[in-house]
């Protein structure tokens, strides 16, 4: 379906880059992704989560394939539901800092650790600002249009937050006088398997760091703030997966609150239009 000129909408060619860009990231994980988790595992932090947090990739990758077959879907029905062009831009700009990040972090040198941390931070922003620019939670949004657009962009852009405190903690490690040994955990079939806020008091050792709960303190506050209820869920689940400490479980209490609170804000809040 064309408009009245007979023009292919703009729309129809930025849900195509977010294809592209999104195509492009899964290609570089599977070519330059096999190191990643031995370089963690070296430049191991005080907050690293275990393995099984970052399973909410696929539901990233899920999420974005929903949103461009729903956006493409809605389009050939001829009732098309897009994204403004600025958020689909922006989240395929997201898109195509996580894909460069790959190479970047597996590089693994003190250069490539700084560049790969600012790209996530870029990638982060701009699937922030995607999530600001469609702005759909307030009363007046559309269920579908929350669904579609607004929690893939969310998905990505709390998870990727998370993702940046863990990039800009091993280039400081990197950058650190006294190198890491190469990491042997690896070869234990149960190194940080299932270690999470759940975890028995015993295993509540490990000295708590100011990075996450302070990250999780400003996304709780800025997102109850703008009514965002999406946005803290992947953060809070990365912290749910971190070794258990109270200042962890005070950061993904504020999250899920944050949450709680923004998704009540929307159910209870009359939509008024402007007259």
């Amino acid at each position: 379906m064309t408009d009245a000129s007979g023009a292919i909408p703009t729309g129809v060619w930025w849900v195509a880059a977010v294809f592209g860009a999104a195509a492009l990231s899964v290609l570089s994980n599977w070519r330059y992704g096999r190191n990643i988790g031995e370089i963690s595992c070296t430049y191991e932090l005080s907050y690293s989560p275990s393995r099984q947090a970052f399973g909410i990739w696929g539901l990233i990758y899920a999420a974005c394939a929903a949103t461009v077959a729903g956006q493409c879907i809605t389009y050939a029905a001829g009732s098309p539901v897009f994204a403004s062009d600025y958020g689909n831009a922006f989240y395929a700009l997201a898109w195509l800092c996580a894909a460069f990040w790959t190479p970047t972090f597996t590089t693994n040198t003190p250069l490539s650790h700084v560049c790969a941390a600012a790209m996530l931070c870029l990638c982060a922003a701009c699937a922030l600002a995607a999530v600001a620019i469609e702005n759909t939670w307030q009363p007046c949004g559309t269920w579908f249009r929350r669904l579609l657009i607004s929690t893939p962009f969310a998905l990505l852009g709390g998870w990727t937050l998370a993702a940046t405190a863990l990039s800009v903690g091993i280039a400081g490690r990197v950058l650190d006088a006294h190198p890491d040994p190469p990491c042997a955990e690896l070869d234990t079939p149960t190194y940080r398997n299932g270690l999470s806020l759940l975890s028995l008091p015993s295993t509540w050792t490990r000295p708590a760091h100011w990075l996450p709960v302070t990250l999780a303190t400003t996304v709780a506050v800025t997102c109850a703030w703008t009514r965002e209820p999406i946005v803290p869920l992947p953060l809070a689940w990365a912290i749910f997966w971190m070794p258990p400490n109270m200042f962890n479980f005070l950061g993904f209490s504020a999250l899920l609150g944050a949450s709680v609170w923004s998704l009540c804000f929307v159910f209870t809040s009359p939509c008024v239009e402007p007259t």
